[in-house]
């Protein structure tokens, strides 16, 4: 019988859900900038580097998992508030809060059940 592997769903879950999105709008700015430059996809491709950073900290076994993705969630969230102040379109800062959300949620920060004594 093979061991079971230790993996975060939800923040994988959550990084694959912020990184294919925003990736996939970086590529459309990319190949169809229409009449935006196609600088604007250098910082998406950046918020896409740390949501993949989640994805393989929610995979690989670290024994610190909920400190980095607390600290990803941080970065994220710091991304996120000055993509939206940056741009004025709220739009981005919607679209990833399903996968903060879930992150947040891997990370411990919500939802984290009651405390056990010892």
């Amino acid at each position: 019988m093979r061991p079971r592997r230790d993996i975060s769903l939800t923040g994988l879950i959550g990084g694959l859900t912020g990184a294919v999105p925003l990736g996939a709008r970086a590529v459309e700015i990319i190949v169809n900038p229409q009449d935006l430059s196609r600088f604007w996809a250098i910082p998406l491709f950046v918020i896409v580097a740390v949501y993949l950073t989640a994805v393989w900290a929610s995979v690989a076994p670290l024994p610190n998992r909920k400190r980095v993705l607390r600290n990803i969630l941080s970065v994220t969230l710091v991304l996120l508030v000055t993509a939206t102040i940056l741009t004025g379109d709220p739009g981005l800062a919607v679209l990833l809060l399903i996968p903060s959300s879930l992150l947040a949620i891997a990370a411990g920060v919500i939802f984290q059940g009651p405390r056990r004594a010892g």
